[in-house]
Parts: C-alpha cells; sequence; structure tokens
C-alpha cells in the first residue's frame, strides 16, 4: 500500500481461532504480539506454535511505549483496558496489522475482569454492567469503522491471506519539515525550557535521538531522562546513527531521574522523554539541573499527569526566572510519519474517550 495505512481487523472466534487467523495474516512479519488481559493461554500456545510470537498483558503495556510493532493482536475477550488499547495502538508501523479480538458471542454479558482496578470494596466486576464495552463494540462495527470484521467458526470455513511484508525501516532518514524547524528552534538555544507536546506517532523519539547527537557533535554536555529505559528504545537507535554519520563514538548518556538530581554535575542540555510520567515536583528539580531542558510528551492521560502536565507544569515554566531570552518556547509535531493520517485518525476517534 501506498498510503501508509495500517491495515485493522476484527477478529472473532475462540481463542486458538483468533490467533490461527492473525498468525496468518502476520505470516510475513516480524515478531507479531499479543496483548490480552491474561495472556496465560497464549503463552500455552506458543509452546506448540511453529510461528513465533510475543505476549503482552494489559499490566505490561507501557513498557511498549516508545517501541514499534509490524503486527500486535489486543485480545478483549476477558477484560477492557482502554489505556493498553491506546498504547498498543500507537506502536504499530504504517501498513502493519492492528487486530482486535472477540469471542463469537456474548461478550457484552461477560464480566470485564480489567474493572476491578477501578470498582470500590465491595463490588466484583461481575456485579457490575459495563456500558464502556456497548460503546466500544458500536464503534467497532459502526459503518466508518477502519476495522473490517473477520469471523470464525467451527461450521464456516474461510480463506485468510497473509498481509504483505513491510519495507525496512530508513535507519537515519532525513528529519520532516516540522521536525527540522523544532530542531532548529533547539539548536538556536534561545529558551531555558522547551516542551514537545504532541501525539502518537509524530516523531518525537527521532528528533529528540537525532538532536541529542548532534548536540554532542556541537560539543555539548548532554542527557537523556526517562521513566524506563525501555521507553527510548527507538530515541535510542536514531542517537547511534546520527552519531554514526557524524563520525563520533558515544554511549547514550541516560540518567535514572532521581539519579540526576542528586548528582552535583551541570549540563549543558537535558533530555526528559515521556515526561508528563514524572511527578511534577521532579520535574521542577530536574529543570535547574541543566542550562536548557526539553520536555518531551503526549498529551494522552495514560502518559501520567497527561493535561495537567501541559497545563500546571507548562505555566510554572512559562514565569520562572531566567538569564535566557525567553522562560519556555513550545514545539509541536502535527504530522503523522509512522502510518496514515486518515486511519490514524479514526481510530484515534475511536479511542479518544479512552
Amino acid at each position: 500500500m501506498s498510503d501508509h495505512h495500517r491495515h485493522c481487523f476484527l477478529l472473532k472466534g475462540s481463542p486458538n481461532e483468533v490467533l490461527s487467523d492473525f498468525l496468518t495474516l502476520s505470516k510475513h512479519f516480524s515478531t507479531p504480539l499479543v496483548a490480552a488481559y491474561d495472556v496465560s493461554q497464549y503463552d500455552t500456545a506458543l509452546l506448540s506454535s511453529t510461528t513465533p510470537f510475543i505476549t503482552c498483558s494489559f499490566k505490561q503495556a507501557l513498557q511498549q511505549l516508545g517501541r514499534s510493532h509490524e503486527a500486535i493482536l489486543v485480545d478483549l475477550t476477558h477484560g477492557v483496558s482502554a489505556s493498553a488499547l491506546a498504547i498498543l495502538s500507537g506502536t504499530v508501523r504504517g501498513n502493519g496489522l492492528f487486530a482486535i479480538a472477540l469471542p463469537n458471542d456474548e461478550w457484552l454479558s461477560m464480566a470485564d475482569q480489567d474493572l476491578s482496578r477501578y470498582l470500590p470494596w465491595p463490588y466484583e466486576p461481575e456485579q457490575v454492567t459495563s456500558y464502556f464495552k456497548h460503546y466500544l463494540l458500536n464503534k467497532l462495527q459502526d459503518e466508518t469503522s477502519p476495522f473490517t470484521l473477520l469471523r470464525s467458526s467451527k461450521n464456516k470455513k474461510h480463506s485468510v491471506n497473509p498481509l504483505p511484508a513491510l519495507k525496512p525501516i530508513e535507519p537515519n532518514a532525513p528529519l520532516t519539515q516540522e521536525q527540522a524547524e523544532a530542531q532548529s528552534c533547539l539548536l538556536a538555544e534561545l529558551a531555558k525550557s522547551y516542551v514537545l507536546i504532541a501525539p502518537r506517532g509524530r516523531g518525537k523519539s527521532t528528533l529528540l535521538g537525532d538532536s541529542l547527537a548532534k548536540l554532542l557533535g556541537r560539543g555539548r554536555r548532554v542527557a537523556i531522562t526517562a521513566p524506563n529505559q525501555e521507553a527510548i528504545l527507538s530515541l535510542r537507535s536514531r542517537f547511534e546513527s546520527t552519531l554514526s554519520q557524524i563520525g563520533i563514538e558515544y554511549e547514550l548518556p541516560f540518567f535514572a531521574p532521581d539519579a540526576l538530581i542528586n548528582a552535583p554535575t551541570e549540563w549543558d542540555f537535558l533530555f526528559i522523554d515521556e515526561a508528563a510520567m514524572i511527578p511534577l515536583p521532579m520535574l521542577m528539580a530536574l529543570n535547574k539541573k541543566a542550562t536548557h531542558c526539553l520536555f518531551s510528551t503526549t498529551n494522552y492521560g495514560y502518559e501520567g499527569a497527561g493535561k495537567g502536565f501541559g497545563i500546571r507544569f507548562c505555566h510554572d515554566l512559562s514565569v520562572q526566572k531566567t538569564t535566557q531570552n525567553l522562560a519556555l518556547q513550545e514545539l509541536t509535531l502535527n504530522q503523522p510519519i509512522r502510518w496514515g493520517e486518515m486511519t490514524h485518525w479514526k481510530i484515534g476517534s475511536m479511542i479518544a474517550f479512552f
């Protein structure tokens, strides 16, 4: 496909039937990911499967931030995690596969086990009707939905054709015009603090990794922090490939947030990725550890403070006292680069309620 849109399927059937269809569709994709409230049945199936895949419970979904996948199956049979859906849908590459699994019948009457995280004592999921499931199912089956229904049954055979293999990701693709403009603002070094707030798939990690390498090439003392190193895998990849082009060998200067705060070192530039997942007092302390700080995040609620980050924290940065020309410069990236814009809009409109 030339439009870079993702393939979206709604797979209905038993877990074995759904897994078989998903693995057939993703035959030409590398290491498909299966996510569910409880992945034990898929871990068991993996032992006898001739096709390798990896599993991820909804509780582990945050570990997928900053990663990219060619194919993902999200099984909602036993629980619906709005956060996991929002996170995982944003990690699928353009022309990749994003599938949602449901049982053939009676799903709406089944208890949503994920509700146990929210219900007050003494309520149990079996005692509560999940109206969100009704909302979600209507959206999935609506005529404007990007999802194509593929139903399995014992009495009805259907043919499933593998999707075409994806082209390899260019290791050091040129920055988009938006990324280049944002980088120019950083390299101008006019502001004390920079805030980059953008939705998923806009190239924040690429911009950060590329900018870190170029600042290092200019002799600046730079550092990067994030809630965990797993969240910056694509950032690290871009950092290393850009350094290779410059002709410099240097380990990514990653530090845990608390280690940076407690260390006496002062930096020229400090980048904070997935910033809304870090408590605001800690972010303010990090802002004092460098001449210039860049705070990068999405404005989705699953990344911690969400909108509170963009409102309260940005206000505090805008009124801070500084010797720089600007106290705060806000940067944005709007153009999707991981997938086609229309498909992203359709999926995004479905999960906006999350």
